[in-house]
């Protein structure tokens, strides 16, 4: 008896549907993505960090996670996280690069 109910149920034609609650959902969608997007933190980002704040982020950080990021990040970048790390630290994601 469930089964049929939820079949005449699925029956009703599309154009019956009320278009302005999916409009208004769309809307809010957007909103959503953008209100997403303008709190993600880029990898660009950290040129805009101090030099305590990146030391925090790179003690807990993979090396191999680091290294791989780096390949893609502008040189700005690359020279800011290299000056905040010891030299034996900054090889290992150096030569990962390489």
């Amino acid at each position: 008896m469930i089964i049929k109910s939820s079949k005449k149920t699925l029956r009703f034609p599309a154009k019956s549907l009320p278009k302005k609650p999916f409009m208004t959902s769309r809307k809010k969608l957007q909103s959503s993505r953008k209100n997403i997007k303008d709190c993600l933190f880029c990898f660009e980002d950290f040129q805009y960090l101090d030099d305590r704040a990146i030391q925090k982020v790179l003690r807990d950080i993979d090396q191999q996670t680091l290294a791989k990021a780096l390949r893609g990040a502008s040189s700005e970048v690359q020279e800011k996280i290299f000056r905040n790390m010891s030299k034996r630290e900054a090889s290992i994601p150096k030569e990962d690069m390489e």
